[in-house]
């Protein structure tokens, strides 16, 4: 018998042993780590999601702003009146001061993103409506203090709100609040209504904030007619053809969201003009609804003059102060309707030009080009609605996304 031979057997036999002993005693440690690493992601993931969920749910007890602060106190100094006055804070308080309280937040970020007026102008972002900018820095910190509560102090967090009613286009609502957060953060999403009312008046005619009241309008449209007929003409003259198909596609695309499409007899006026109307709407009310149900108006209309109003006078104040942060001189002797129609029409002009050397404006017309390729190509086999959808999908109107980021400290 070879002693060797069965000495190196036993070592083996030892070694194996060793090595299944020393796994039976490990696998625990390294199981145990990878069951507490999923049980941290889990919690953290949990945690996002249920802060979201309570803070959007939870009504402050107390949250009040001022508007147009600064807008007043600059007008009431010229006119002498100290705004730290009793007179100047009366007007402050009672006419000015706005509390808030049965909105959670939820409806309260929803309404401020909804009055900001935030608008991407000339490589720079403007927040338009300066109005209501101690609402949105009341709200900021309002927030900032919840979440902290909510959370005990164990996260950090970032909240992320942004409503863009034209998808990709730098216009709308946003609010921040908290540090840029890392990669590594737990992040909950949802989407939240916007406080819109679901019909709208343009010219006289009642615009309607649903689908298919706007697949409608879309399929009645003269130019949606066309492509139909288009669509399912003979194609003779393929060049011409597919020239032709492109350009109305290309038309009933840019009209529907930003400079509106022909109908029998009237207009489709486009979603960027719905969504500035909306906006305008929302702003000018704050101003009315406050105004029109407070006793303080009538005197303080008797202390600016008898030709002074004081819806009037905030109003013009809001739409004067818009013109000149896009650099436009603001109409004068004219009615506040018609200074108010100028500024959309000002604004959409711009703004549908100023697209055609955007970054977006570049990569819509790309994406334009590439569907009626397609459309095109199938044009014998496609069913107009994909067109439908593809514009319906353009738009978000009615909702906006927020997000919430946790971390550790």
């Amino acid at each position: 018998m070879n002693k060797r031979g069965i000495s190196a057997m036993y070592d083996a036999i030892l070694f194996v042993t060793l090595v299944s002993i020393s796994g039976a005693i490990l696998l625990p440690a390294f199981v145990n780590n990878s069951i507490t690493e999923s049980e941290k992601e889990r919690e953290g993931s949990e945690t996002a999601d249920e802060s979201l969920i309570v803070l959007l749910s939870v009504t402050p007890s107390q949250f009040h702003y001022q508007l147009a602060k600064e807008t007043i106190n600059n007008a009431l100094n010229k006119i002498g009146i100290d705004s730290n006055g009793y007179i100047g804070k009366g007007i402050f308080n009672w006419l000015l001061g706005i509390k808030e309280y049965h909105k959670n937040y939820g409806e309260l970020i929803a309404e401020d993103m909804a009055s900001q007026f935030w608008l991407s102008w000339e490589n720079s972002n403007h927040r338009l409506n300066f109005l209501t900018e101690d609402f949105d820095k009341n709200l900021r910190e309002n927030i900032s203090k919840e979440l902290n509560k909510i959370l005990e102090g164990k996260y950090k967090f970032n909240l992320t709100a942004k409503w863009n009613p034209i998808i990709g286009l730098p216009f709308g609502g946003q609010i921040c609040v908290g540090d840029a957060p890392p990669q590594t953060a737990y992040v909950s999403k949802t989407f939240i209504t916007m406080p819109f009312s679901p019909v709208i008046t343009i010219d006289g005619r009642e615009i309607h904030l649903n689908k298919n009241w706007i697949k409608k309008e879309i399929e009645e449209s003269e130019i949606m007619k066309n492509i139909s007929k288009l669509i399912s003409s003979s194609q003779k003259e393929l060049d011409r053809w597919e020239e032709e198909l492109k350009e109305n596609l290309t038309d009933l695309m840019m009209g529907f969201l930003f400079t509106g499409i022909r109908m029998d007899g009237y207009s489709f006026p486009g979603i960027l003009n719905i969504s500035l109307h909306l906006v305008f709407e929302k702003i000018l009310n704050y101003i009315l609804n406050k105004v029109e149900t407070s006793s303080f108006a009538k005197s303080l209309n008797n202390i600016l003059g008898k030709n002074q109003d004081i819806i009037d006078f905030l109003l013009n104040q809001t739409l004067d102060g818009i013109y000149r942060a896009l650099g436009k001189t603001p109409p004068q002797h004219t009615t506040l309707y018609k200074k108010l129609e100028g500024l959309i029409g000002f604004l959409i002009e711009n703004i549908s030009s100023s697209l055609q050397n955007s970054v977006f404006g570049k990569a819509l017309e790309e994406y334009i080009e590439d569907f009626a390729d397609f459309i095109v190509k199938q044009a014998k086999g496609i069913k107009l609605s994909i067109i439908d959808d593809w514009l319906l999908n353009r738009i978000s109107i009615s909702r906006a996304e927020i997000s919430l980021a946790i971390w550790g400290e």
